[in-house]
């Protein structure tokens, strides 16, 4: 019997049980429908769907929802700040823009800082209330994404002003270490309002969630 076989039988044997469903998924899988329930169920023509209902918590901001709705609008401003500026300095008519190690940094922090600007907006459900798999996605954003982005355009900042510095150039006067000063500033408020925030937490059933039969 091959391994797809195998699959088929043992989904089959949990469809005629409607017991709960165990079957193999990826890590993205999971990970989407992080806090969900699964079973199979057989609809009025005898087809089986896949019935999720969902039963971990709702995280919402503890806060006034115009309160919230502001600190999240905030947030997200910060963190597309912080990419604008780190693209301003990497496309500006400057020597520091064609060092080789400049460039690295410069690779590292585009994408780190394009997943803050996911995070930030991902977060905004925190408002009415957003579900695990969320909440899981939007703290990493702003945690880890938020702490490499910031540790990249601090040294991309610091070499830059060393090279300045070894060519008689004060680096006040260069467009790329302020930038990079400047959405590290963006970076840090982030990483400093994703810690403070406060969050509670829902039953999923006080929350009203429902199943989503597909």
């Amino acid at each position: 019997m091959t391994f797809r076989e195998k699959l088929l039988q043992r989904d089959k044997k949990i469809g005629e049980e409607l017991g709960p469903m165990k079957p193999w998924h990826s890590t993205a899988y999971h990970r989407h429908f992080n806090g969900y329930e699964e079973k199979y169920v057989l609809d009025e023509n005898g087809k089986r769907h896949i019935q999720r209902v969902y039963t971990a918590d709702i995280y919402r901001l503890e806060l006034p929802k115009v309160k919230a709705a502001l600190l999240c609008l905030v947030r997200l401003l910060l963190c597309l700040a912080a990419a604008a500026l780190a693209v301003y300095a990497g496309i500006a008519p400057e020597e520091c823009n064609h060092l080789w190690y400049i460039n690295i940094f410069q690779a590292i922090s585009l994408p780190l800082l394009l997943w803050t600007v996911y995070g930030a907006i991902v977060s905004c459900g925190a408002v009415n209330g957003m579900k695990a798999a969320d909440r899981i996605a939007s703290q990493r954003a702003l945690k880890y994404g938020v702490t490499g982005a910031l540790a990249a355009m601090l040294l991309e900042g610091a070499f830059a002003s060393a090279f300045l510095l070894t060519r008689g150039i004060s680096p006040l006067v260069s467009r790329l270490p302020l930038m990079c000063l400047l959405s590290a500033v963006c970076l840090l408020t982030v990483l400093i309002m994703e810690r403070r925030a406060p969050y509670q937490t829902d039953a999923a059933g006080e929350a009203g969630s429902q199943g989503v039969i597909l």
